[in-house]
């Protein structure tokens, strides 16, 4: 096997402007985080990480105790979401896999939502059933609105023909208000 000198990579990381933002990739059981900086994770994850109820539900309901917040317990923290969503609204797809996109702030997002749609829309979220796909505003994130577009993934992987969105919406609705009552 040949080697790759050290100096070629060196300059192909300056010249394709790898020595910039890099996006990260970072799998858990059943989501997978694309975000731009570890920082920018931890800090949504530790807005989003359950309170003390929360974590003692989790326990009673999914079986497991919550990780720490950091390092690898991050994927948990959503996997437990994502379950949660699915009980709540009684559609459970254990093999179902999706991918949060974790944008910087709005107008990232904003441009995400453009080039997918070729619409304008100020959303501080937004589900893309192609790629399967929750793209979020990391500044904005709540867990409400995440288990909101969870909900959008569910239901749009649940049924072989999709609900009308008037009903999805009002479904994801009651996710939305069920998870941040604090019914986590």
């Amino acid at each position: 096997m040949k080697t790759v000198p050290a100096c070629l990579i060196f300059c192909l990381l300056i010249f394709s402007g790898g020595a910039e933002a890099v996006q990260s990739v970072s799998p858990s059981r059943r989501i997978t985080m694309d975000y731009d900086s570890r920082e920018q994770l931890d800090q949504v994850l530790a807005r989003l990480a359950p309170s003390a109820l929360g974590q003692a539900l989790n326990r009673v309901f999914l079986g497991t105790p919550e990780p720490t917040t950091g390092g690898p317990g991050h994927g948990a923290i959503l996997d437990r979401l994502f379950q949660r969503v699915q009980m709540i609204l009684d559609m459970p797809r254990p093999q179902l896999t999706i991918t949060i996109r974790f944008h910087d702030d709005a107008r990232g997002l904003q441009q995400a939502y453009q080039t997918l749609s070729g619409l304008h829309a100020s959303t501080p979220a937004f589900y893309w059933q192609k790629t399967r796909t929750i793209h979020i505003n990391s500044q904005a994130a709540t867990l409400g609105m995440l288990a909101h577009e969870m909900a959008h993934a569910v239901i749009d992987n649940y049924f072989v023909i999709r609900p009308p969105g008037k009903i999805a919406e009002m479904l994801c609705q009651f996710v939305d208000k069920e998870v941040s009552r604090g019914n986590l």
